[in-house]
């Protein structure tokens, strides 16, 4: 994995033990719903659960010592995966001996005392206010971009850390295909934005003749965050019938290798984002742009 930036110093803690020395790295995300599995890293994961198995191998090659607590699709499974161990959530404890603690997405951690040598949380959020007595006891918090930083003007600036995510190169360059002129691409989570911009496509295309259009992602998440609610269902159905336009080609979820050729075939990579606290890092823009797209 490559990093966009470097990260701080290590805290003297994690200091003292001496280059080569493996730490114990603990991470404890959120919940998803439906859950995940690093096992579908090839098959396709959300930005965020990519993000979090690629950190972990990274870590794992440098010696260290990897366990991630998430919520996987069968609540009792844990499985080993590049190295790292992926736990259910209600396997951590939280005063177990570890040399590092990170929060990724939930404050859980710290509401319930949990210890840890170094203690980080890795926000990818716009958070509300931090208890005091929760916010005093990290080391450092960990934001992605200056616009993601400056949304949470109550953190304070000692603390404060900023880290943009990475994305994995290597695998990017070796799936490597020519541009297709005119080709752009939507690869973003439906409800982000996705309707608008199949209710401007005629215009677009009155604009810029030829223009066609590969959406990817697919339902999933959205299916499993809005079950039951009729709002959602009815969206779904006007997403779905704009698709069948002229020139637009839908995808849905594919493989990891799959997107990856996309980036590179696409000229242009399109997201008229409805929320912006909703893509504060969008890794599908930072791999579009390395493979040579232009970002709209």
């Amino acid at each position: 994995m490559i990093l966009a930036a470097a990260a701080p110093p290590p805290a003297p803690a994690l200091m003292a033990r001496g280059p080569g020395v493996g730490l114990t790295i603990d991470l404890f995300s959120n919940y998803v719903a439906g859950g995940w599995s690093p096992h579908d890293l090839e098959e396709g994961l959300g930005g965020s659960e990519e993000a979090l198995v690629l950190w972990a191998a990274a870590l794992v090659e440098r010696g260290h010592r990897v366990r991630i607590y998430h919520n996987p699709p069968h609540s009792a499974a844990s499985t080993v995966f590049r190295g790292a161990e992926f736990l259910p959530h209600d396997r951590f404890d939280p005063f177990a001996r570890r040399d590092a603690l990170v929060s990724w997405k939930t404050g859980h951690p710290w509401r319930v005392g949990a210890e840890a040598a170094v203690r980080i949380h890795w926000s990818s959020d716009v958070e509300p206010p931090w208890p005091e007595h929760m916010a005093e006891r990290l080391d450092a918090f960990v934001t992605l971009t200056p616009f993601h930083r400056q949304t949470m003007p109550w953190l304070d600036a000692r603390k404060a850390r900023l880290i943009p995510h990475g994305i994995d190169l290597e695998h990017l360059r070796s799936r490597k295909r020519d541009k297709i002129p005119g080709r752009a691409m939507f690869a973003s989570s439906p409800d982000r934005g996705l309707e608008t911009l199949l209710r401007d496509w005629p215009r677009l295309r009155e604009n810029h003749a030829g223009l066609t259009l590969e959406v990817f992602y697919g339902w999933r998440n959205f299916s499993a965050c809005h079950a039951g609610d009729p709002a959602a269902s009815q969206f779904r159905a006007n997403v779905e019938k704009l698709l069948h336009q002229e020139g637009i080609a839908y995808r849905g979820a594919v493989t990891r290798d799959e997107l990856a050729r996309a980036y590179w075939e696409a000229e242009y990579w399109l997201l008229p984002l409805n929320r912006a606290e909703s893509e504060l890092f969008c890794l599908n823009a930072a791999k579009a742009m390395a493979g040579g797209a232009t970002a709209v």
